[in-house]
């Protein structure tokens, strides 16, 4: 459990930002007395690299990341030289101010100034300030999410006392308090070094603070400062050293059929300029150049809905990677099985045994990985009944064992089924994702991990380890079938007023899960390079994150925000 809550404290408003996930901040209060002075403003900071902390040390263990490099570095820098703050957002009562041929950042109302830097991990970051009245916050790892006051750490000078303190949206708690007091009118030096979920705060030289989070810690963001009504101080040489990001490989975008979900999005296994885009109510679209192009491919397929009766409700897609001339769709709110033997150009209907009507969506297919007559279906099953914010669903697996002629039902439960995975080693064991972040289960605890060691005749729930049962995405490692990913999301995963998410993994099959990352912005997918099964992705509906681990030891490495 968090501790102590502390009461509710004054806010910065919401920016509208793309990189969205925690939020860090210190809160330097009013003046004290009797600390020497330090350097003065335009006075630089000699880094003394054996000072480091743990995560800047080299591991020769770790992997090599074909799109991210990695290295320490200068991350910001500002000293306000010219008179200029270049790429700031400065608040009402922010300039820079002129004092003895040195210009300087100033506050003095309620407001922030923000140098707009938001994906930083670990760092240590270092600058000058005076405290002339009043009180003053300094933001680290800070961000925001639109609409919600985000999440942060914050130290508190009060009364002679220094606490960190923890906010996580409208509800703040104390982590640790300390003495403290220092000179007014007079420059002091403050350092913040942050490593994992350990953060340490010095003030002039002196180690103050020395504090692991051991309870959901806050990972990420950038830094800003903020001063309270009243209140008077200044700022200068403002430097962030840490783990610095640069991306080797650059998105293209490739245009894509208009509108609709694009629920799925599938590559020929063979041939990868051939792609499949599910883009329910425009069908089945398919491109022939890598998604230069795309065009509609819906000969046979029959199932129409909308107003005008004129939309295509194709909503998932399988290519069967043993011969990829057999590719499967599926509808939503509708019945409607479609199979293709000419590699997507034509379609013929497959749904016999499928017991419901427009009550039903299928949301993927998992196909035997040696032979081609064997595949499930993974289903959603609408109730009618509604949730906190979504509709109530339940859910069931289909089977057909003769290439679609005929199907039966193999499971039903209180959660929709998304993925569908054979272990390709032993087939007869598969493994099932329940839930989904914008359907809520019928229990409304949701249903989790799915497996069977029958060839999908039976299922039980393996979920030791995890705390939260949307799965709402289920990934196979390529070369071990026992390890798998999951992501855990869902609008009844509210916690504080937002929704909590997770990822877990397992390397034993699913008797155990460990938890790699909780936060609280949705995290949609986890996904595995088939190049270099060490390269970890994952993604939400705000930003994209990358890890690099290795199995053998259980350890995952920082690239972009994720650090597990």
């Amino acid at each position: 459990m968090l501790k102590k809550h502390i009461g509710r404290k004054a806010v910065i408003k919401t920016s509208q930002l793309v990189f969205c996930l925690l939020v860090f901040g210190i809160s330097l209060l009013c003046c004290g007395c009797d600390s020497p002075a330090t350097k003065e403003p335009g006075e630089h900071f000699n880094k003394d690299t054996s000072e480091l902390p743990g995560w800047l040390t080299v591991d020769a263990e770790k992997p090599d990341d074909p799109f991210v490099v990695q290295e320490y570095g200068l991350l910001f820098e500002e000293d306000f030289s010219g008179g200029m703050a270049e790429g700031w957002v400065l608040g009402v009562g922010w300039n820079l101010e002129l004092i003895d041929d040195n210009y300087v950042l100033s506050g003095t109302e309620l407001t922030i100034a923000d140098p707009r830097h938001r994906n930083w991990t670990d760092y240590t970051v270092e600058f000058n300030l005076k405290c002339v009245s009043g009180q003053s916050n300094f933001n680290f790892r800070f961000s925001e999410v639109p609409g919600y006051q985000g999440e942060r750490y914050f130290l508190n000078f009060h009364e002679g006392n220094l606490a960190l303190n923890k906010q996580i949206g409208e509800d703040y708690f104390q982590l640790t308090a300390v003495p403290f007091r220092f000179e007014k009118d007079r420059w002091h030096d403050l350092k913040i070094t942050l490593d994992g979920a350990n953060i340490k705060v010095y003030f002039d030289s002196e180690l103050l603070i020395d504090y692991t989070d051991t309870e959901m810690p806050l990972r990420s963001g950038g830094i800003s400062f903020q001063t309270l009504d009243g209140s008077h101080f200044l700022y200068d040489n403002i430097t962030v050293y840490g783990i610095k990001h640069t991306q080797r490989a650059s998105w293209v975008k490739t245009g894509g059929p208009r509108g609709g979900k694009g629920y799925d999005v599938r590559i020929h296994p063979l041939d990868h300029s051939i792609m499949f885009v599910t883009d329910n109510p425009s069908g089945v679209n398919k491109s022939y150049d890598g998604g230069d192009n795309w065009a509609q491919s819906n000969t046979g397929i029959t199932s129409r809905s909308g107003g005008s009766m004129d939309d295509i409700p194709i909503f998932c897609l399988t290519i069967d990677h043993n011969n990829p001339d057999i590719v499967w769709a599926g509808t939503q709110f509708m019945r409607g099985i479609y199979k293709s033997v000419d590699g997507g150009e034509t379609w013929m209907k497959k749904d016999t045994g499928v017991e419901e009507w427009d009550e039903i969506t299928f949301r993927g297919f998992g196909v035997h990985p040696s032979n081609s007559d064997i595949v499930f279906a993974g289903t959603e099953i609408s109730t009618g009944v509604q949730g906190f914010e979504f509709e109530k669903v339940k859910g069931k697996i289909y089977k057909t064992e003769d290439g679609g002629e005929t199907w039966r039902c193999v499971w039903e439960g209180d959660s929709l089924v998304r993925f569908i995975l054979f272990d390709y080693h032993n087939p007869e064991t598969l493994y099932a994702s329940t839930g989904i972040f914008d359907r809520e289960a019928y229990n409304e605890i949701g249903v989790g991990v799915l497996k069977s060691t029958d060839g999908g005749e039976t299922w039980n729930q393996i979920n030791n380890g995890i705390e939260h049962l949307f799965i709402g995405f289920l990934e196979m490692h390529p070369l071990n079938p026992k390890i798998l990913y999951a992501t855990a999301e869902n609008v009844g995963l509210r916690k504080g007023g937002e929704i909590e998410s997770a990822i877990y993994r397992t390397t034993d099959g699913g008797n155990s899960w460990e938890e790699l990352l909780t936060q609280y912005t949705r995290l949609s997918v986890v996904t595995i390079s088939r190049t270099n099964p060490d390269l970890i992705y994952a993604s939400s509906g705000v930003y994209f994150l990358g890890a690099m681990t290795k199995v053998t030891t259980g350890r995952v490495f920082i690239s972009g925000e994720w650090m597990g």
